[in-house]
């Protein structure tokens, strides 16, 4: 027992140490590292008029950190209102969001336009481009001669609401459930493959990803087949369901004609037509000088 409690107290200690060791470079990292890679980022908008603080968070970042107006900011950031505080977005394509008090939001987007993740508080939506729609936590707002949004979600019944004020002025409480089952009937677009292209050669010694294609909105999930080209018919080697839009270099796949076929599916099941593409499966030879066996001179 009494060794037990002379280790006991070095134990705990270096564990704390360690401990705080760990959370130090991680906080350090997150802090000043990400200055670094801030160019690689692409720029959704930037921060307007602020009342009181107002925090953001990068999308692979852990620490908030108050935002001051003009700065800017990126795709997947999150923005948090605390109590008492205001905040306006000015996105690159003209559209305006105001957070009230106590908010939380992400900035997300897909191929149709502006989407969102409104995680609690309310926000107003205003200035959103007619050709372009605008997407809440999934959900299509219609925008056709709309001046504004205004959208609040309460994060302990999980509930959103939807006010739309049209350009004249006039205001419109958004069936939200009749939103969700018109759109729930809607077809999803077809994914567009954007690698390989047809009939190209890809050679599998050289590449890591074999495939990919655009973000098909509302898609929560990708199903592709790879087949193989034989002389009577097409043999499926390959199937695999996805939430990525990448499909990797099998190295197991052998030289030869494929077929890629893909499709989106939505949150009730429901599938695209199928994108199709036929290319061609190559392992060039390697570059490498053989060894050549030397002997010893006598």
């Amino acid at each position: 027992m009494k060794f037990a409690f002379r280790v006991l107290p070095f134990t705990v200690v270096f564990f704390s140490v360690s401990g705080a060791g760990i959370f130090s470079y991680l906080l350090y990292a997150d802090v000043y590292l990400r200055h670094d890679i801030l160019e690689d980022r692409e720029i959704a908008g930037e921060i307007g008029e602020i009342e009181n603080s107002v925090n953001r968070k990068l999308s692979d970042r852990f620490v908030f950190d108050l935002i001051a107006t003009d700065d800017p900011l990126y795709w997947y950031d999150t923005i948090q209102t605390t109590t008492g505080s205001k905040v306006t977005i000015k996105l690159i394509d003209g559209t305006k969001i105001s957070l009230g008090e106590s908010a939380l939001v992400v900035l997300e987007k897909d191929s149709s336009g502006l989407s969102l993740k409104l995680k609690s508080g309310k926000i107003l939506i205003e200035g959103q481009s007619k050709e372009s729609s605008v997407r809440v936590n999934g959900i299509k707002m219609a925008k056709e001669s709309l001046k504004s949004i205004s959208l609040n979600f309460d994060k302990n019944s999980g509930e959103m609401t939807a006010v739309k004020t049209s350009d004249s002025g006039v205001s419109e409480q958004v069936d939200i459930q009749a939103l969700k089952k018109a759109e729930a009937e809607e077809p999803l677009d077809t994914p567009i493959i954007l690698a390989p292209k047809p009939n190209e050669a890809v050679d599998f010694s050289t590449i890591t990803k074999l495939s990919s294609w655009n973000p098909v909105p509302r898609a929560v999930d990708y199903h592709y087949k790879i087949k193989a080209v034989l002389r009577n018919e097409l043999k499926t080697v390959l199937e695999v369901t996805t939430k990525t839009t990448e499909v990797e270099a099998d190295r197991d796949i052998e030289d030869g004609k494929y077929v890629l076929q893909v499709i989106a599916i939505d949150q009730y099941g429901k599938a695209s037509q199928v994108a199709e593409v036929k290319f061609e499966v190559v392992h060039s030879k390697s570059l490498e000088a053989p060894e050549l066996e030397t002997t010893e001179v006598q």
